[in-house]
């Protein structure tokens, strides 16, 4: 248990933006793809982007544990699971893995550990400072899981609860709208195309919703950007 506590002091601050940055060259290079239609490939290099400027914004103002929530939470959650399958999957005849045990699962697998241990250490460790919630952004945060659960449901809602609740005290205004901007861009061209190849009235209310919040979250991070009370 000492271990665990004391590991965000074993990897140090500035050790912790150093591997932090090559997970973040890691998830980048993995993640981008450019096959499928134009359009589908250009909305989720976007989304991928805004997700990764939101990680870039948390470490630079230094707010390791909502860095390490975001990483573990939307890249590597299945990490652990998938290695297990591996692992588990070992046969004698014929002798191997009939799920293989590839680099990138073995890779995933130790960015997880590392991860989870981490945010472990900085819970055990105790002396995170919450920020107080309310104003636009906070109202903006409640929509849009609102919208989520909704339109995509309770999964979705969990997840997006821990990643929004967690950057929104213990990380960066800003670096919670990317991540609301990301997921709307992606529902919003997702609702539009359903709607064009097959209307229903679910559909369209789904586009309005998800385009007033993509919307709204741009305005947002345009008065952040001015330097105005948000």
């Amino acid at each position: 248990m000492n271990f665990i506590r004391n590991f965000k002091k074993t990897v140090n601050d500035s050790l912790q933006l150093i591997v932090l940055g090559l997970i973040f060259l890691y998830v980048l290079l993995r993640n981008l793809s450019f096959t499928g239609p134009i359009v589908f490939s250009v909305i989720n290099t976007i989304s991928l982007l805004l997700v990764l400027s939101s990680l870039v914004f948390l470490l630079l103002e230094k707010k390791l544990f909502a860095s390490h929530i975001l990483l573990l939470v939307l890249f590597f959650a299945n990490a652990f699971q998938a290695f297990n399958v591996s692992i588990f999957s070992l046969r004698f005849s014929p002798f191997g893995f009939a799920t293989p045990l590839t680099l990138s699962v073995f890779i995933n697998f130790i960015i997880f550990i590392y991860l989870a241990l981490m945010i472990a250490s900085y819970l055990l460790s105790g002396g995170l400072k919450a920020q107080k919630l309310g104003g636009n952004v906070f109202l903006l945060v409640l929509v849009f899981l609102i919208f989520l659960y909704a339109f995509n449901g309770f999964t979705s809602l969990m997840i997006y609860m821990v990643i929004l609740g967690v950057i929104l005290l213990f990380g960066t205004r800003l670096s919670t709208l990317l991540i609301i901007t990301s997921s709307a861009l992606s529902s919003t061209y997702v609702y539009i195309n359903n709607v064009i190849n097959g209307f229903t009235v679910f559909q369209f209310f789904g586009a309005i919703a998800s385009l007033l919040i993509l919307s709204y979250a741009i305005y947002l991070i345009y008065l952040i950007y001015n330097r105005k009370k948000v």
